[in-house]
């Protein structure tokens, strides 16, 4: 990544980048500085953040940035319990459920969404939307309820066509439901996962129909995702172990087995598929790495809630790939520097009150973060770390004088 290219005439600190024989290490101990200061002298860590990255975009100063993220636009949404999001693979639009409805933004004006589509409604006796995801091609959306799975295309942005619903109500709850890609044959698939009991259906958007066996997880599977890489499945029990399927060894799962056996609340991959992010009922949420398929590591491992409330109800990664987004039941949201594989690091909480972890989404490339608020509406997160320097570089306050 280089340097973005806004400029901070002003600040002083362009002319320590230019004299740095060796940037990388001399952001790592500004890094450092900073670090110690951001207790007792804030403003002045925010500067040696900027700092930080300036000399040297690294993961890890991206993430250091991500702290500063902003709300760059909010919907309206015209109701009280808007709880469940979904941002499309591009980030350009926006899809709202509140009780059995949906909406659709679009989000061409970040600062100003614009409802494009009539809503849409599930007839699933008053059933609440639970899940709500746009497909790995863009055009498709899916909701789930209790007992049912809706599919709709979104093509040509006229009225939406009903794909197919799936509504077996012999069948059990559906506890988890993940949209995203499968390879068949070697050719990624726009795919749905479906958990219902201890299985794992696999479904075709395309076709609304089952496409392999059920996958058995052997527990009670309470939650469930699909690798960007169109390579992984994985599915978390109530037990605190993690399967993880590949789409050539379907029969032969691998097993995450967390520290605790308690129920895994959130699963989600990174985008190259290399890493798996675990939350679990306690709130602690673990990162895997997946680099050798046939034995994961736990690398990371930490709790970010405690007490009452500590349950993780949504983990996903955002700043592409270098920050761990979680919502607790709560509503509260955190964000953590994992763009190593060392201890991560809190990089705070968002200024608002969710409506839970479930009211949160990420755009495909993690840079944009939608959140579902109490008493109506969603807020749209910029992630960017480039958006989030060139912010800061307009703030006259942010560049270091001469004293400092």
């Amino acid at each position: 990544m280089s340097p973005p290219p806004t400029a901070c005439a002003a600040a002083t600190w362009d002319g320590l980048a230019g004299r740095a024989q060796h940037p990388a290490n001399t952001a790592d101990r500004v890094r450092e500085t900073a670090n110690k200061l951001r207790a007792s002298n804030p403003d002045l860590a925010r500067k040696l953040d900027l700092v930080t990255y300036r000399l040297a975009p690294s993961p890890a100063s991206c993430a250091g940035l991500v702290r500063y993220s902003f709300v760059a636009g909010s919907a309206a949404v015209g109701v009280d319990d808007a709880t469940r999001v979904a941002l499309s693979p591009d980030g350009r639009q926006l899809a709202v459920a509140s009780v059995n409805t949906v909406r659709i933004f679009s989000l061409a004006e970040l600062a100003a969404p614009r409802e494009i589509l009539s809503p849409l409604h599930v007839d699933a006796s008053n059933e609440r939307i639970f899940r709500l995801a746009f497909g790995a091609d863009g055009r498709t959306l899916v909701a789930g309820t209790l007992k049912s799975v809706f599919l709709w295309d979104l093509a040509g942005l006229s009225q939406p066509r009903m794909i197919s619903s799936a509504d077996p109500r012999t069948a059990a709850d559906v506890s988890g439901l993940a949209v995203g890609t499968w390879s068949e044959d070697g050719t990624p698939v726009p795919a749905v996962a479906l958990a219902r009991g201890t299985r794992i259906e696999l479904w075709k958007t395309g076709y609304g129909s089952s496409w392999v066996d059920p996958l058995d997880q052997r527990t009670a599977t309470t939650s469930v995702a699909l690798s960007p890489d169109a390579r992984r499945l994985a599915g978390g029990g109530k037990n605190g172990v993690v399967l993880l399927w590949t789409h050539d060894a379907v029969d032969k799962p691998v097993s995450l087995v967390l520290d605790e056996a308690e129920a895994v609340t959130s699963l989600a991959f990174s985008r190259d598929g290399e890493r798996i992010a675990t939350g679990t009922v306690s709130g602690k949420f673990t990162i895997w790495d997946l680099t050798d398929s046939t034995d994961p590591a736990a690398r990371i491992s930490k709790h970010l809630f405690r007490g009452q409330d500590g349950e993780i109800d949504s983990v996903m990664f955002g700043g592409r790939d270098t920050v761990v987004v979680a919502g607790n039941s709560a509503g509260a949201i955190r964000l953590w520097d994992v763009s190593g594989m060392a201890e991560p690091t809190s990089l705070g909480f968002l200024d608002v009150r969710g409506s839970g972890g479930a009211g949160l989404a990420t755009s495909a490339d993690g840079l944009l973060l939608a959140t579902a608020v109490r008493g109506g509406g969603v807020q749209l997160w910029n992630l960017d770390p480039v958006a989030i320097a060139a912010r800061l570089c307009k703030d006259k306050a942010a560049r270091i004088t001469d004293e400092e």
